[in-house]
Order: structure tokens, then sequence, then C-alpha cells
């Protein structure tokens, strides 16, 4: 029951990261095909906020996807291993 209940919780959470990242990081999707198709990013295609915010999404998402392993390796101190764990990648 348990296992069980901590799957869903760890989907329902992966989700919920993923829905609420969804505009940063088709921001930073929409720079990198720019990148590959021109070679560059022309201004008037350069989003604002691309800076700040699609690298935190993009730890934030790993921090949440490394989980599990985090609290099978650290037990107790999850929290901290998978925050420093999200910030290397």
């Amino acid at each position: 029951m348990k296992n069980n209940l901590f799957s869903k919780y760890y989907l329902f959470s992966c989700i919920g990261v993923l829905l609420a990242s969804y505009y940063p990081l088709s921001m930073g999707v929409s720079v990198i095909t720019d990148m590959l198709a021109n070679g560059t990013v022309f201004k008037e295609n350069y989003p604002k906020y691309i800076i700040p915010y699609t690298p935190i999404c993009l730890a934030i998402f790993v921090g949440v996807l490394i989980m599990p392993l985090c609290i099978k390796l650290f037990k107790q101190f999850a929290l901290i291993g998978g925050s420093v764990l999200a910030n290397v990648s």
C-alpha cells in the first residue's frame, strides 16, 4: 500500500513540476532550435526571462526525478542530497 501511494505521489509530483515549468522549458527549447537552425538567436526571438527561469526549472525537475534514489541512498538527508545532486547536474 505504501509503495503504491508513493508511486502515485511521485508521478503526480513529476507531472505537476513539468506542467508548472512548461513555459520556461519551452523558452529554452525555442532558443536551442533557433541556435541550431540559424547559428544565432535574433533579438526579436530571444525570450526576456530565459536566463534565470529555464535553468532553475531544469534543476527542480532533475531534483524531483532523482528524489526516490536520494531517499534510498541518503534516508533522512534525502532533501539535502537531492538538492546537491540537482544543482550539480
